[in-house]
């Protein structure tokens, strides 16, 4: 299951990079700062939303995991992938690339 997720993931971040269109409008590495591991999936959600789209829900209860890929602000395909797990849902992960 774990190596699912991680195969999942992985590609995302491929396709991130080619299809992700030019930076401008989006998280800035400032808000991005902002999140931190452990932080409740409403708390998190305030500051993404705007330009988070839910690419990946799987499992149940503590199990269920949910994938976020979050258009970035900055160079040609800034973006941030943040990964919640657990019922309550927190975050678990987050990474980005190129965000200003």
């Amino acid at each position: 299951m774990r190596k699912k997720l991680f195969t999942v993931i992985a590609l995302l971040l491929c396709s991130l990079f080619i299809f992700t269109a030019c930076g401008g409008r989006g998280l800035t590495l400032e808000d991005y700062n902002r999140l931190y591991i452990g932080m409740s999936h409403s708390d998190a959600m305030a500051i993404i939303r705007p330009y988070a789209t839910r690419t990946s829900e799987v499992g149940s209860g503590d199990l269920r995991t949910v994938l976020y890929t979050v258009d970035g602000s900055g160079s040609t395909g800034a973006n941030a992938i943040v990964t919640f797990q657990g019922s309550p849902l927190r975050l678990v992960s987050r990474s980005q690339l190129g965000l200003r």
